[in-house]
């Protein structure tokens, strides 16, 4: 049987699933409006729209709190060298249709360990992201995710003290 502390924050929670309207200020006009808020943080399903980049490109992003860094599919990736830095080239696939060619710098090259795969080395870049009334530079490793059924994964780096992830919800 819960004890009566464990009982108020479920009630407590139902009443906010049930009842609270969300007002915030969203990152942009395109930011989801109709999300709920608990405990001073944002409640989202575990599928959302996120608005990428400048031009706000919207794709399809799984929220993923089991990874700690956030991954996008990257078509034609191609290695460059800018004032003796690193930088790449790729192509992105909006939610419409619409490709987009994208060049950013280099942060770094993560490791990533996939069961079956083995290690491979991805390079990181750093794209603003809007999601759930936020807007922040958010660090992307950049893979073929063709085969996967979002082309986003929001990792729990963006996610943390913000989103409370409903996996019940899309």
């Amino acid at each position: 049987m819960p004890d009566d502390t464990s009982a108020s924050l479920t009630k407590f929670a139902c009443s906010c699933l049930t009842v609270c309207l969300l007002v915030f200020v969203p990152c942009t006009q395109l930011a989801a409006t109709d999300l709920m808020k608990w405990n001073a943080q944002v409640v989202a399903g575990w599928v959302e729209p996120i608005y990428l980049g400048e031009d706000n490109i919207q794709l399809t992003a799984k929220l993923d709190t089991g990874a700690r860094t956030s991954s996008l599919n990257a078509a034609d990736i191609q290695h460059l060298v800018r004032r003796q830095e690193p930088w790449v080239a790729f192509t992105i696939r909006s939610n419409d249709g619409r490709e987009t060619r994208i060049e950013r710098p280099v942060i770094r090259i993560a490791r990533i360990r996939r069961a079956g795969v083995g290690v491979r080395d991805r390079p990181v870049i750093r794209l603003p992201v809007c999601l759930a009334g936020y807007r922040e530079q958010v660090e992307f490793t950049l893979a073929d995710r063709s085969a996967m059924n979002y082309p986003v994964l929001i990792g729990r780096a963006f996610l943390a003290n913000r989103i409370i992830v409903n996996s019940e919800a899309t």
